[in-house]
């Protein structure tokens, strides 16, 4: 669903250079996003880089706004406009929803990561008690047999 508006480069008008700055804050703020999914699949993606690529998007959806604003500003609103800030406002809903998804994959990392730890210490604990009942037991025939040369 990646519908770009077209501007000719060479249109140096502020509406044209303003296009042309939103389309490549979009193109921006999706790669952004697909680097931060392609990430989190290799399972590469940690809490701080995340946390960044989060403020990175927010930044990107933020300046998309306003940018989008700029052409209002400057002139009377059009029916296109409108449909402009349509299409903007679905696409960052579209980012909105995959941070989203995003921000539940790394959670259920973190719960998986999390969990993982706490088993390798029981484990560990485990396996001390083990060690220990062992030598107790070694110490007990040791003096049931001393025990029995004794007598």
């Amino acid at each position: 669903m990646e519908e770009t508006t077209p501007t000719p480069s060479s249109d140096s008008s502020p509406a044209g250079l303003i296009a042309r700055l939103e389309t490549q804050v979009i193109a921006d703020m999706d790669a952004l996003v697909a680097q931060l999914q392609s990430s989190q699949q290799k399972g590469k993606l940690d809490h701080s880089a995340f946390k960044r690529g989060v403020q990175q998007a927010s930044g990107f959806i933020q300046a998309s706004i306003l940018i989008h604003t700029l052409p209002t500003l400057l002139a009377a609103p059009t029916h296109e406009c409108s449909l402009q800030t349509t299409h903007l406002y679905t696409k960052l809903n579209q980012v909105a929803e995959k941070l989203k998804t995003l921000c539940q994959g790394q959670a259920k990392q973190m719960v998986a990561k999390k969990a993982s730890k706490i088993l390798e210490q029981i484990q560990a604990k485990e396996q001390a008690i083990r060690e220990q009942i062992a030598q107790k037991q070694k110490q007990v025939a040791q003096l049931v047999q001393d025990q029995m040369t004794v007598h």
